[in-house]
């Protein structure tokens, strides 16, 4: 039983669970304590009004007068209940901290064309399990970690074997707004991510489930909220900012999360000049798995349509990132994941200086400005019958004796272009 409780009121034994504000931004590390201390009453009497406190967790009869309630602010969507686990952010992968600079070598075993049977068959079977985990969380029933982690590793293996497959699986992919796909796509680009830094295997691992589960919280938060196209009130930043939270309650019940992946999810919103939630950490703080998460994340947000936002292709969404090296994203990180991706990434749509428009099919690692492309448009912008692809690199002519090169990147969707009928 928990009952509100006057700060004044406080006394010895008593198991405070949760406070009349956000832990956030309180000098209490850890979410519920017992009282027992002079210091923690006066913490508490300096930054709140009323107390929770858990009768079921500290003493049994209470002689203090209750607070009244309080109601929700106006033009705000109602709240769940906050979770009131804490977490640490726990030491970084001895990769992560070198960004690496010990990388391993991957070289790719397959080509593209070999590995997409494969890589779509993970990546279904990663979908499909997307789909479980929802109505698990929805039930309140513990995730099985054990299909997780072998639906992950799948994906490491074909990361593994050429991360170029996933990649354009993940662009060429629906990307509606309502769906869960973000998670799946999330979890590829830090794989791929992880693999362009040399991280062994079982690092790659942690990296993809942490991007797979970082949004869980989500669950736990009003679908009105999530869908919200209006204004967003203060009231509806702090509840959409607590999903991190719920993320990290989430996992911390469930048996057999690697705290390596905790880290990740409690800090994939935390910004590099100590902007981001929830604990406004800043630099080095954030570790660098939060900071690889950081930027995979937001790549694949721009990339997605939104509620509130229209996709962009992914060289704009670089573009917009590169504005926030430092100041929101960790520069040396961004850098290494531009490299990762490309100029244009594998997916991209593109238009060559033959007025053709052809899709990225796989990157050049050295010479980022000739990938491999497939042909799509003629032109006057007329499908071909028989696409053909073409290795820039090798510096193929066209017409009047002059290289084809890409003239620039497309945005989304342009000239209604779906270039899944050509792979998928």
């Amino acid at each position: 039983m928990k009952i509100k409780v006057f700060v004044q009121d406080l006394v010895f034994g008593m198991y405070v669970s949760e406070l009349d504000r956000s832990w956030l931004g309180t000098p209490f590390l850890f979410q519920g304590f017992l009282v027992e201390t002079q210091d923690q009453i006066e913490q508490l009497q300096q930054c709140c009004v009323y107390v929770y406190v858990d009768l079921a967790q500290g003493v049994e009869s209470l002689n203090s007068r209750q607070a009244p309630e309080v109601g929700v602010k106006d033009n705000a969507v109602k709240a769940p209940p906050r979770p009131t686990l804490a977490y640490v952010n726990d030491k970084p992968l001895k990769s992560a901290q070198t960004y690496g600079q010990d990388a391993r070598t991957y070289p790719d075993r397959t080509t593209v064309k070999e590995e997409l049977g494969d890589a779509g068959r993970a990546r279904n079977k990663t979908q499909q399990l997307i789909t479980s985990i929802i109505q698990d969380i929805r039930n309140e029933r513990i995730m099985d970690v054990s299909k997780i982690k072998a639906s992950i590793d799948e994906m490491v293996e074909s990361i593994v074997r050429n991360p170029d497959a996933l990649l354009l699986l993940t662009q060429l992919r629906d990307k509606d707004i309502d769906s869960y796909g973000q998670a799946v796509d999330v979890s590829i680009y830090l794989l791929a991510f992880g693999r362009h830094l040399g991280f062994p295997k079982e690092e790659l691992r942690l990296l993809g489930m942490g991007g797979l589960l970082q949004d869980i919280g989500k669950l736990k938060l009003p679908l009105e909220l999530l869908r919200k196209k209006d204004k967003f009130t203060p009231a509806d930043y702090e509840m959409t900012e607590s999903h991190v939270l719920y993320s990290v309650e989430i996992l911390r019940k469930t048996p057999g999360i690697p705290p390596a992946v905790i880290e990740l999810v409690a800090t994939h919103h935390e910004r590099q000049d100590g902007s981001g939630y929830p604990r406004g950490l800043s630099g080095e703080s954030i570790g660098a798995l939060g900071s690889m998460a950081a930027i995979v994340d937001t790549f694949s947000a721009l990339t997605r349509e939104r509620h509130y936002a229209s996709a962009v292709s992914p060289r704009e969404a670089l573009e917009v990132m590169a504005a926030w090296r430092g100041k929101y994203l960790h520069g040396g990180l961004l850098e290494r994941f531009t490299q990762c991706i490309g100029i244009y990434p594998v997916g991209s749509l593109v238009e060559l200086n033959t007025d053709e428009v052809a899709v990225v099919l796989a990157q050049n690692k050295i010479y980022h400005f000739k990938p491999r492309i497939i042909r799509i448009l003629d032109p006057d912008k007329k499908p071909y019958d028989n696409p053909s692809v073409l290795d820039l690199y090798n510096d193929p002519m066209a017409v009047n004796d002059t290289p084809y090169q890409i003239r620039k990147s497309l945005e989304y969707g342009a000239y209604n272009i779906d270039p899944k009928q050509y792979y998928l």
